[in-house]
């Protein structure tokens, strides 16, 4: 274990703070630390390598770390720990707790090494404004460090132990476990032995797996199999959305049914689980649920279920109970949980990946759902933009304030917003709403870090709860995009463009396999998984799995239960007004052959609006898809849909909307789906510099753009149609470009029925399809 990790999660004091003596990037604290070993005595030695072992009654622990400086001469041994500050230097009247402590473990490792008598250990500031310097000298017996170390690990290992014993049981459950479920269903024990054999083999795994053979189960049920076998130390489970998020709950309640004495944990975004909805500084001074946290964890820990699925309701009610944020304490559960539930980003994201384990990794068994939604949000996690409409609310904010740190703050923002009209002049005089550039000009990106650097001594400090939402709004945008910045390389474009009168200006993602094989690589496995996995080179490229193993598993329903038709309707752009009309006359034609309840999916709203005209009056009930719908107004959507409908009922949806996947209408809830188009993206020119990015590297650049990201709206909305064995129903495409073979080759292999009908002939053949299933 890191010394630094081992001292941070022992020694941290009473409160939660995140206010940090560290700086965000580790390029500047180097700079500092390099600047104090410069000036220091003849024989200072840097970056000194040490390790302590210790042996409990249950454990053999090995604590790492490098020393920042080192003296030792015949007068003695001097260990010194360097830690950056935004703070005036002369403001600390103390070490952190941590950083005493983490200075203590290096010199009981030193002098255990070197068998000392005694040694001296060292905690110096550096404030990076002033570049003032405060130290703390302490003097200790080597017998005394040593001593308080090992009762130190003694009581760490003791925790473990105890952790170690409830997951040795969870385990043990877990061998035992019997299928949740009377039976597998086809396909099913296909993906078990898959998702188990790249648990237990550390591999990554690419399965398109048809709707309807149980994904959820059969990819949890195998890789807690291999973790209950030693395969790894944790389960995650991410998703893109609640929905899917509540079906791996479900799966997971059925395998504690089933005997195992799992121990869960579902993970909530902040705003949810904030006492005060983010509006209060998540600061010891301003917050009673930061205040002490650390002294009133351990009893809420102590009240967690040995076995269960802990979710919001439980961590709001212990984190309420004793006062304690409830965000922080979710992710304290989390380390304490075999399973954990969750968001894409918790992994992903650098912004909201969980340190803890995501940093430096682990053995951990990753279970990616719905994975073909992961490529565009990827891109939207690596990919920052910087709004220059937050720094004028953030330099009205600081305006009234005269304190010298608001002041220097306001005069960093001036110079960066120099330098963003200077870009509005550029786009205004090449008459251009939005621009690539090759770079930023390199003062322009000097005076982001100094802005960055100046924001960040106000967090440091205390001053930024001052600023209101005008403070967050601009710093965290600006941490990352400087960050990113530093690393950017071919896979990014950088777009400037004008919002208003008001300057955009972001890099974008073009590529995100790169990072994302960075992330595969801290983990031992993971399985992606999908309905819409296809083709499997697009996806194993662009998730960076490209050693990835692939499973694609037959449709598991009746051939004879599936009408599928292509209609080659014009519903290009320039095509949709003159072939509307003869559009929804087929649409109602769908309708006729059959009472039920149907799903027309569009590629735009404003093409399904125009469409809505034309349907309203008819003889069937419609619902419409709104912008923004509220959970309730989509749950009344939803509510339409009913079986017992005395009317046909049409649906008029989104593509890639709500309503495009993860939605289950069983049985005759849903009967006919509609889709309108090949669900391209819309032209723009992010999506058209991935064209280009692609094109230059001999890749199909268009598939990758649009082809293949469109084509997979459209076998979602497809799939809205048969979930169950015993579902019937058909679906018409309507488009020509169906029928070419750049498309055709995109179709699963349960596609291969597809029929061509004109859109005057639709009602014929829909009529035999209901004739011939009865």
């Amino acid at each position: 274990m890191p010394i630094r990790e081992f001292a941070e999660s022992l020694f941290r004091g009473e409160d939660l703070d995140p206010r940090s003596f560290t700086a965000g990037r580790a390029q500047l604290g180097a700079r500092y630390h390099k600047l104090m070993q410069q000036g220091r005595e003849a024989g200072y030695c840097s970056e000194v390598t040490v390790s302590f072992t210790h042996e409990s009654a249950s454990a053999l622990i090995v604590l790492s770390g490098r020393i920042d400086g080192l003296l030792d001469t015949d007068d003695g041994c001097i260990i010194e720990e360097v830690k950056t500050t935004y703070r005036d230097a002369g403001d600390i009247a103390a070490p952190r707790d941590a950083h005493i402590a983490q200075a203590k473990c290096y010199a009981a490792a030193y002098a255990s090494q070197e068998g000392l008598d005694d040694i001296t250990v060292r905690v110096t500031y550096v404030s990076i404004p002033s570049e003032e310097v405060k130290t703390f000298t302490f003097d200790y017996a080597s017998d005394e460090l040593i001593a308080w170390l090992t009762a130190a690990l003694d009581a760490y290992a003791a925790k473990l132990e105890a952790q170690r014993r409830r997951s040795d049981d969870a385990r043990a459950s877990v061998r035992d476990m019997q299928f949740p479920y009377r039976g597998k269903r086809q396909g099913q024990r296909l993906l078990m032995k898959a998702a188990y054999d790249a648990a237990l083999d550390g591999k990554l795994l690419l399965a398109n797996a048809p709707t309807g053979i149980g994904k959820t189960m059969a990819a949890l049920f195998p890789t807690l199999k291999a973790w209950g076998e030693g395969a790894s130390e944790k389960v995650f489970y991410f998703t893109a959305r609640n929905t899917v998020r509540q079906a791996a709950v479900a799966a997971v309640e059925y395998c504690i049914r089933a005997g195992a004495r799992l121990r869960a944990v579902v993970l909530t975004a902040k705003e949810k689980l904030c006492p005060y909805s983010c509006s209060v500084p998540c600061t010891p001074e301003d917050c009673a649920y930061a205040r002490g946290f650390y002294t009133r964890q351990a009893k809420a820990v102590a009240q967690l279920p040995r076995a269960g699925v802990i979710g919001e309701e439980r961590i709001s009610a212990l984190s309420e109970r004793y006062t304690i944020c409830p965000h922080e304490f979710m992710f304290t559960v989390a380390e304490l949980a075999d399973c954990v539930i969750g968001d894409y980003n918790y992994a992903f994201d650098p912004r909201a990946a969980i340190k803890r384990f995501f940093d430096e990794g682990g053995e951990y068994s990753l279970l990616i759902d719905e994975a073909h939604n992961l490529v565009d949000r990827a891109r939207g996690m690596f990919s920052e933009v910087l709004e220059e409409q937050s720094l004028v609310n953030l330099m009205k904010a600081l305006g009234p304030k005269q304190d010298k740190p608001y002041k220097r703050t306001a005069s960093a923002v001036r110079q960066v917003m120099s330098h963003c009209r200077r870009l509005r002049k550029r786009l205004e005089a090449e008459d251009a709403d939005v621009m690539e550039l090759k770079e930023l000009d390199g003062d322009m990106v000097k005076k982001l870090n100094a802005l960055c650097g100046r924001l960040e001594s106000l967090l440091e400090l205390g001053m930024s709860a001052e600023l209101g939402d005008s403070f967050k709004d601009a710093y965290f945008p600006l941490r990352y995009f400087t960050a990113l910045y530093e690393e950017l390389d071919d896979t990014y474009a950088i777009i400037s463009e004008l919002k208003g009168r008001r300057l955009k200006l972001s890099l974008n993602c073009l590529d995100p396999s790169k990072r994302l094989a960075q992330a595969h690589s801290k983990v031992k496995s993971a399985v992606f998984f999908s309905a819409t996995l296809l083709p499997f080179e697009y996806y194993s490229r662009l998730l960076g799995a490209d050693d990835a193993r692939t499973l694609d598993i037959a449709n598991a329903f009746p051939a004879e239960n599936f009408g599928l038709f292509v209609s080659p309707v014009d519903t290009t752009y320039k095509g949709r007004q003159g072939s509307l009309s003869a559009l929804c006359a087929s649409l109602c034609e769908l309708i006729a052959q059959r009472k039920g309840n149907y799903l027309a999916y569009f590629p735009s709203y404003a093409y399904m609006r125009a469409a809505h005209e034309l349907l309203k009056e008819r003889d069937f009930d419609i619902v419409m898809q709104e912008q923004d719908m509220e959970e309730s107004a989509r749950g009344e959507f939803l509510k339409r849909f009913s079986e017992d409908n005395e009317r046909a009922t049409l649906g008029l949806a989104v593509m890639g909307g709500i309503f495009g996947e993860g939605i289950d209408l069983t049985g005759e809830k849903l009967i006919g789906v509609a889709v309108v188009g090949v669900g391209l993206p819309q032209l723009c020119l992010q999506r058209d510099l991935i064209r280009k990015y692609h094109d230059e590297r001999g890749e199909d650049g268009f598939a990758f753009a649009y082809r293949i990201p469109g084509f997979n709206r459209v076998l979602q909305a497809a799939g809205r149609l048969i979930r169950t064995p015993l579902d019937r129903g058909v679906a018409v495409l309507y488009d020509s470009r169906f029928l070419s073979p750049d498309y055709l080759r995109l179709f699963p292999s349960h596609w291969s029925h597809a029929a061509k009908v004109s859109s005057d002939r639709v009602h014929e053949a829909l009529r035999e399809f209901w004739d011939s299933s009865g």
